[in-house]
């Protein structure tokens, strides 16, 4: 097992425990996807994905059609988006 101790919090296999909180922190190693081929064709429509979530499987102009559509094709349970009409710049705060 990987563990390694930086004096405030234990390292366990990328989970990380905050001695000072008492609690588990959990830091995700997912890479970015690029869907920018996958908006420009599906622009405005609802993408039912394969679990690699880069394998579109179906679409539709609303859930349940794309839903429909996917289950239809062999997928039981596809992951659901809707891609917008238009991509806008977004800053957040928290």
């Amino acid at each position: 097992m990987r563990k390694s101790y930086d004096g405030q919090r234990w390292n366990v296999k990328g989970k990380f425990f905050d001695v000072e909180r008492n609690s588990w922190l959990y830091y995700p190693h997912m890479p970015a996807i690029d869907w920018s081929e996958i908006f420009e064709q599906y622009r405005g429509q609802w993408v039912a994905f394969a679990d690699d979530e880069r394998t579109v499987v179906a679409s539709g102009s609303t859930a349940e059609v794309a839903w429909d559509n996917a289950r239809r094709v062999g997928y039981a349970q596809p992951i659901l988006t809707r891609m917008p009409k238009e991509l806008v710049t977004y800053v957040g705060a928290v």
